[in-house]
């Protein structure tokens, strides 16, 4: 599923990475800031079953960026 969306992205010109988006820098360290951020600041991560933290946000994000 993933992998079809990412050649979705792909094929229709999205990012599909934080390089994608511009990243030219560490992209562990922005991961960390997004996830801190989407944590403290984002009302709507409170809304998943299950709980939400930024480290389960952490490696999610950091798996996505390297498919």
């Amino acid at each position: 599923f993933l992998a079809d969306m990412k050649a979705f992205y792909r094929e229709v010109g999205l990012p599909a990475s934080l390089a994608d988006l511009g990243l030219h820098g560490d992209p562990a360290a922005a991961i960390s800031t997004i996830a801190t951020r989407t944590i403290a600041e984002a009302p709507y991560v409170k809304q998943f079953d299950g709980e939400v933290t930024e480290m389960t946000l952490s490696v999610a994000l950091g798996r996505a960026n390297r498919m």
